[in-house]
């Protein structure tokens, strides 16, 4: 006995191949070339180690902020733009503020 609305015919399928150059993937490509050759010098640098642990922290923060948000608030789908928005460019005038604040940037572009 077949299944309801199963006909005896068989499925066909096209399969077509696209071969597209992706401009996103060849820029990290590049960046992660950039960031492989200049390795060493980078692991020395204070100011690459601090940009680049806050950027995770913050990149971090973020997704915990929408994880938390996803589980637990009705109507997720609207707010998940509004807390990525609001709560990553709270964080990154926070660090500015905080920066600016404590003289770090004292002298530099007219801070």
């Amino acid at each position: 006995e077949e299944p309801s609305g199963a006909s005896g015919a068989a499925l066909t399928f096209t399969v077509e191949y696209v071969h597209e150059l992706s401009v996103s993937r060849l820029a990290v490509y590049g960046l992660g070339a950039v960031v492989f050759a200049y390795a060493g010098p980078l692991a020395n640098s204070l100011a690459f180690r601090l940009t680049a642990g806050s950027c995770g922290c913050i990149v971090m923060s973020a997704i915990l902020v929408l994880y938390v948000v996803w589980r637990h608030v009705p109507y997720k789908k609207s707010m998940v733009g509004v807390v990525a928005l609001t709560g990553t460019s709270a964080a990154v005038l926070w660090k500015l503020v905080s920066a600016v604040h404590s003289g770090v940037f004292r002298g530099v572009g007219g801070f």
